[in-house]
């Protein structure tokens, strides 16, 4: 019989008949498990297993799609899809020293609102639920903040994939090569993602919301091999994997395989249709140059952005948060970052122009709301009496229903249009005690791992600054003294 493995260590298992949860006895974690009633599921979750703890995601995804065919009630296949949707890798806390998720390949998408965790739930018993559950929130706000991390980086042109070192840690010809493209890119006034200078301020900290940012924003990849093996390394394929899903739904992104030494069959099947650049011929660098320059040409004018136009009626708009679904007009202090855990909704006043509409018998009043992505999760219009002397609209934005459901925690959009009027925008963002618990949990985390290495460095440990002082040591960013 196949021995099952923890899939955060990879120690052995010792399962209870009948159990879909068991506890490592090396790491300590309690996770699910599948049900041991087939010689053939077990040896494909080896395989899944070893194949996702070596971050081969794709081939292991492959695995546990074939589990989901053979074995469509088995939860813990479609749980599998999940870890390797999101590329989760389990490492060590160094606070706590237990196993925690890590996440390679983020989304967008919410880990509550995928379908493989839904099916997940809806095959596993009581017990294996509440730990699915349990995993899939860690999983979240690990998202969710690199979602948030992402979203403050400044977009990017071009994304340049290749393997930065070989088996002996050398630095790789794919890596001079490429860096010899990127020089030429920048020079030609383009944003380029090239790792080895992208990241080198990023020391210390998780690599995934920087190329999480570039891959999205990215409009063109350039993938440098001169190596079969340097094509289809961990992470070199994990970035280009993704690149190639944006593509299939974005066609205006392009990827374009640069390769020297080796015969361009020798390249992944997945570029067997991409036109691809042989580096090894004389002027290759500036084919390569011109070929990208067509696909996003930097001389010509931006397009002009849509203004949209109408007369002004809206003057100003402000919000406060109500636990009370009735309160239309609640007292407090106007703000625009709203708690879910203390705020059940939130009122927008809408201060409105009463001398351009006192002509009026009735408006009609539109609202709005986008979340990050732009995409609209409320269009709702209220038609309302008028009379000349009203001078503002009360429109509510429930955040956390009478059943508990809540809307995600993330940044929004309200806009406001009054009859014909010209759109007004508001932004507002929707947070809880839980983020902003994990949020600090997670910076204690940072500050561990960083400790180490700053003081390594001679630097501060708790902010990474230089010193200074001949005698007395103290920290030229954060002014504590030196510690260690």
């Amino acid at each position: 019989m196949s021995v099952l493995k923890c899939k955060m260590c990879g120690g052995d298992l010792e399962l209870i008949p009948g159990s879909s949860v068991a506890e490592c006895e090396y790491c300590g974690s309690r996770q699910t498990v599948p049900s041991a009633d087939s010689e053939k599921k077990l040896t494909l979750f080896a395989r899944a297993n070893r194949l996702r703890f070596a971050c081969e995601f794709d081939k292991a995804y492959g695995v546990y799609e074939s589990i989901v065919a053979d074995f469509p009630e088995e939860a813990e296949a479609y749980w599998g899809l999940v870890l390797c949707k999101y590329g989760i890798e389990y490492v060590d806390d160094p606070a706590t020293g237990k196993k925690i998720p890590t996440c390679h390949r983020s989304s967008f998408e919410s880990v509550m609102e995928d379908g493989n965790y839904d099916q997940a739930l809806e095959n596993a018993d009581v017990v294996a639920r509440g730990v699915y559950r349990e995993e899939a929130k860690q999983i979240e706000t690990l998202r969710r903040g690199i979602v948030e991390i992402s979203s403050k980086e400044a977009p990017y042109d071009i994304f340049i994939c290749y393997k930065e070192t070989d088996p002996n840690g050398e630095r790789t010809l794919d890596s001079v090569m490429a860096q010899d493209v990127y020089d030429a890119l920048v020079q030609k006034g383009y944003r380029v993602f090239f790792s080895r200078i992208s990241l080198e301020d990023k020391l210390g900290v998780e690599y995934e919301p920087y190329i999480f940012a570039a891959l999205n924003s990215a409009k063109v990849m350039l993938v440098f091999g001169t190596d079969y093996e340097y094509f289809n390394a961990v992470w070199v394929k994990n970035e280009w994997s993704r690149f190639l899903r944006l593509m299939a739904s974005d066609k205006g992104r392009y990827l374009i395989p640069c390769y020297r030494g080796i015969d361009a069959y020798d390249m992944p099947s997945e570029f067997t249709k991409l036109q691809a650049q042989d580096m090894g011929k004389l002027g290759a660098v500036q084919d390569l140059i011109r070929g990208v320059e067509k696909l996003l040409p930097k001389n010509q004018p931006a397009p002009a952005k849509e203004v949209k136009t109408g007369p002004v009626f809206i003057r100003n708009v402000c919000a406060v948060g109500t636990c009370d679904y009735n309160d239309m007009w609640p007292q407090g202090s106007p703000r625009r970052v709203f708690n879910y855990d203390d705020t059940k909704m939130i009122a927008f006043m809408v201060g409105v122009d009463r001398g351009k509409l006192s002509s009026r018998r009735s408006v009609k009043i539109r609202l709005r709301v986008l979340n990050s992505s732009g995409s609209v999760i409320v269009d709702d219009v209220l038609e309302l009496a008028w009379a000349p002397t009203y001078d503002k609209i009360s429109r509510t934005f429930i955040i956390r229903g009478g059943d508990g459901t809540v809307v995600p925690v993330g940044k929004y959009t309200a806009e406001f249009c009054l009859d014909e009027s010209a759109p007004y925008e508001f932004g507002f963002a929707v947070t809880s005690n839980e983020e902003l618990e994990e949020l600090r949990r997670e910076k204690e985390r940072q500050q561990a791992l960083l400790a180490p290495q700053r003081r390594a460095q001679g630097l501060c440990q708790h902010c990474g600054g230089q010193f200074k002082g001949l005698f007395t040591k103290t920290c030229a960013s954060c002014g504590r003294r030196k510690d260690y």
